[in-house]
């Protein structure tokens, strides 16, 4: 018997041995083979699988993207894909990160989030570290696929890498994260 209990973003499980447990966690765009048990059998890791799909062959669903840059400005833009089995997320919270000698200068909601009539709020909680939260404390509609968020940086004409926090849980309800496959860290060169 499973007993899930979801705690502002957090995942408890109860009541229930070890085995049962089934783990919800991001794949960062990377190939992960599955290893055999004890038994000889291969051991499924929910993880590594979409449904029946192989993890390899499943395309990121929250990645970054550059959409502009000239010099030293840096225009990059968080992208959210709906699993087309499931439903999207009510909530978000995720960290960004990207170069110390950057300057995060502001952010724009993209479509995404204004369709669902949520509000997005960029924190800087430390240099090169961004807390990046969509939420609405008046409906409980669903994200859909879409650009979710555009980052502006000045990157003083420096090369860089930006990156979505390998980090769990991202959205709320928690469910919303099985199947959840975050995009590879991002180069940008001026």
């Amino acid at each position: 018997m499973k007993i899930w209990i979801s705690i502002t973003l957090m995942l408890i499980t109860t009541a229930c041995s070890s085995s049962e447990i089934e783990q919800v966690q991001p794949m960062v765009g990377k190939t992960v083979s599955a290893e055999q048990d004890k038994s000889g059998g291969p051991t499924v890791v929910p993880s590594i699988r979409r449904g029946n799909v192989p993890i390899e062959e499943v395309p990121a669903n929250l990645f970054l993207q550059a959409v502009a840059g000239d010099g030293s400005q840096q225009v990059i833009e968080l992208q959210y894909q709906r699993q087309a089995d499931g439903e999207g997320p009510r909530a978000v919270e995720l960290f960004v990160q990207y170069p110390q000698e950057w300057t995060y200068e502001k952010v724009d909601a993209l479509p995404a989030v204004a369709e669902a009539n949520k509000r997005l709020i960029v924190q800087e909680k430390e240099q090169g570290l961004l807390r990046v939260i969509i939420f609405a404390s008046t409906n409980l509609d669903r994200i859909d696929t879409g650009g979710l968020a555009a980052f502006h940086f000045d990157t003083k004409n420096q090369a860089g890498e930006v990156s979505i926090r390998d980090q769990m849980p991202v959205f709320a309800p928690v469910e919303t994260n099985e199947g959840l496959v975050l995009g590879e860290m991002l180069r940008v060169t001026p």
